[in-house]
């Protein structure tokens, strides 16, 4: 499905989701959990979650508390049907608790053969502590793998690596999640296409999402990570702000042994501001020469706005900007400011109704549509071959 059926897909998969919240309901304070320093939660919240599975589904409840509850390993969700609500509690990784080795706060875990379906994450703060972790490699607060018609709701994700990470779902939402001083990226969508047979992550949505108050973010992250076998993405009603990395970066990895091929990403109404990276967005797609195994079609943006620049780049097909307000926008360069060369020339691309203060344009891209737009400047520009 398109992004404009975004909106009924999200209705339908939450009251999918909710439906199973009114299934037997599993207190992880039955299962030993209690809040408080000192104590380790991750074999009673574990041995919640293997129980509702057990009973075919049901709800995962953490119920408030004063102290936060500390787990000192990965919460992993096998099972369909199964909700983990927090009655808006604090879920905190031990320091030290991931010392030498990579691992999630909470993974949501099917296979390719068998995801896991219908299960929903509300309601919760997850402090992931990363900075309080010795070489924990690149771990993420919420992962899901292989997971099918499922949510992420009215979560909070404080400190982690990478906030919320979707690989090689389908038909998954964010709704109202808020990530706040990440140190790699804040959201993650993707399918690992070229490193794993037929990757794809299909149809994720993430709406009134934040990435907000990083000043620790590496220079290279982003915001939002769009990558690798992605289809029909949508960021809507969402804001970046104050986050040391980039804003929003769409690419493929150029590596790997694989087709990695990526279609149909949209961001409606999206604000980026206080971006201190090289872009508040970027869009890649790879160089003509290997573009049968590499590539990024259909990238629509509406209503955006950003106070730095936002560049595309490489032979991208379908390429849209309407309305919204822009600092500078480059179309066919990889380094804002540096003569551009012909291996980033972009295909084609229309900008409609667009508000700029410059625009820049290598002069090998093809079929460049300016309607009604407003720049100060609008400059087109020769360079250097570089194939």
């Amino acid at each position: 499905a398109r992004s404009w059926t975004a909106p009924f897909r999200i209705a339908v998969l939450l009251a999918g989701c909710l439906a199973g919240a009114h299934a037997a309901v599993f207190d992880v304070t039955d299962f030993g959990a209690a809040a408080g320093e000192g104590r380790d939660n991750t074999a009673a919240i574990r041995a919640a979650v293997e129980a509702a599975g057990r009973a075919g589904g049901g709800t995962v409840l953490i119920r408030s508390a004063n102290l936060p509850y500390v787990i000192r390993d990965t919460i992993v969700i096998e099972h369909s049907g199964i909700t983990l609500w927090d009655e808006s509690v604090l879920l905190r990784m031990a320091d030290g608790a991931l010392n030498g080795r990579t691992a999630p706060a909470i993974l949501v875990r099917g296979t390719q053969k068998e995801p896991v379906r219908g299960v929903l994450l509300r309601g919760f703060r997850l402090d992931a502590n990363y900075f309080n972790q010795r070489n924990a490699g690149r771990s993420k607060a919420i992962l899901f793998e292989f997971a099918e018609d499922s949510a992420v709701e009215g979560v909070t994700v404080d400190r982690p690596y990478v906030g919320l990470s979707f690989r090689r779902c389908a038909r998954a939402t964010a709704r109202r999640v808020l990530v706040r001083d990440y140190a790699e990226d804040a959201f993650d969508a993707g399918g690992d296409a070229g490193e794993f047979p037929g990757g794809k992550a299909r149809a994720i949505t993430f709406d009134g999402v934040v990435a907000r108050d990083a000043p620790r973010a590496a220079r290279d992250g982003n915001a939002f990570e769009i990558e690798d076998g992605v289809e029909d993405i949508l960021l809507q009603n969402s804001l970046v702000e104050n986050v040391a990395g980039n804003g929003a970066g769409l690419r493929n990895h150029l590596g790997g042994t694989g087709p990695n091929h990526s279609r149909g990403v949209e961001l409606r109404n999206v604000q980026i501001r206080g971006v201190r990276g090289d872009f508040a967005l970027f869009a890649r797609s790879a160089p003509r020469a290997v573009a049968e195994t590499n590539s990024f079609h259909d990238i629509r943006l509406k209503d955006v706005s950003a106070d730095g620049p936002v560049a595309f780049w490489g032979p991208i097909q379908g390429l849209r900007l309407e309305g919204g307000s822009y600092r500078d926008i480059h179309l066919g360069y990889e380094t804002p400011g540096a003569p551009p060369v012909s291996g980033s020339a972009i295909k084609e691309a229309e900008l409609k109704s667009v508000t700029a203060v410059a625009i820049y344009i290598n002069a090998e891209s093809g079929g460049i549509r300016l309607l009604g737009v407003s720049a100060a400047r609008v400059e087109v520009l020769a360079g250097r071959r570089a194939d």
